[in-house]
């Protein structure tokens, strides 16, 4: 059952975009099509996630996932299949030992997401967006479907999550970033 994150009305609240640098300012389809802080802090961690094509193995207890390369996924609670719809994602993925990337849905219009290249923080209310980024730069908008009618603006370029999972099988992707999509992890029950 795949399932993708828009957390506030129909969307809004995963639409992270433009944080380049400076004081900030309007969330709009030109910072969403651009280098922006989502990016390049999701990107800061592709050299130490597991690759695309491997899985790993989740303990029994759901809390840990290890993977052949020296990753681990831990998660704040255990992961269960079927996964809830409504999951909020709590979970650090670990390098041979170093921290390597952090990923919160920290309630049901905001989330977090921390690499070596800082943290990005985004929260909803209603339609209204506001993103800040490592360099405390932050990007608003008061209407946050307008970014739908972006040019380029279909689902998978707006930053945010998809899962799935099918019997004892989860897999985690962050979506709008440089590629489009990075797998976080695939983890297997026993």
């Amino acid at each position: 059952m795949p399932i993708t994150r828009w957390a506030a009305s129909i969307g809004a609240a995963a639409l992270l975009a433009g944080c380049s640098g400076s004081k900030g300012g309007e969330l709009d389809c030109a910072w969403l099509a651009s280098n922006n802080c989502w990016k390049t802090t999701a990107a800061a961690a592709s050299s130490c996630i597991p690759g695309n094509n491997e899985t790993g193995r989740l303990s029994s207890d759901g809390r840990t996932c290890t993977f052949s390369g020296g990753q681990t996924v831990t998660f704040d609670d255990p992961l269960v299949t079927p996964v809830p719809s409504d999951k909020q994602w709590k979970f650090t993925v670990n390098s041979n030992g170093q921290q390597c990337l952090r990923y919160e849905d920290t309630n049901t219009q905001s989330l977090k997401l921390t690499t070596g290249a800082g943290t990005v923080t985004e929260s909803g209310s209603g339609f209204g967006l506001s993103v800040s980024c490592p360099d405390r730069s932050t990007y608003s908008t008061s209407n946050g479907l307008a970014l739908f009618s972006c040019a380029d603006g279909g689902l998978p370029s707006f930053p945010g999550n998809s899962w799935y999972y099918s019997g004892n099988a989860v897999s985690f992707r962050i979506l709008g970033t440089q590629n489009g999509s990075m797998t976080i992890f695939s983890c297997q029950g026993m």
